[in-house]
């Protein structure tokens, strides 16, 4: 976990976990306390941390960077 809250929980992998500490900030400037959770990986997923986080702030939201794969 980058970030403890307990409105949203934002899930970042790779640079994306950067752009969510910085959406956090900006919500927290109007109120909204923001959890961040960087799962490192995607496999295995340490689904206990996002289900716990998810439970406590009953709204999540995930940012993936997407990679374009040319054939």
């Amino acid at each position: 976990m980058k970030r403890e809250g307990h409105d949203i929980t934002i899930v970042g992998t790779s640079s994306m976990v950067q752009v969510a500490l910085g959406a956090a900030k900006l919500l927290e400037e109007i109120g909204v306390s923001a959890e961040v959770i960087d799962p490192r990986t995607t496999w295995p997923l340490d689904e206990q941390t996002l289900i716990e986080s998810a439970r406590k702030t009953s709204r999540r939201s995930l940012w993936m960077k997407a990679t374009a794969v040319t054939v």
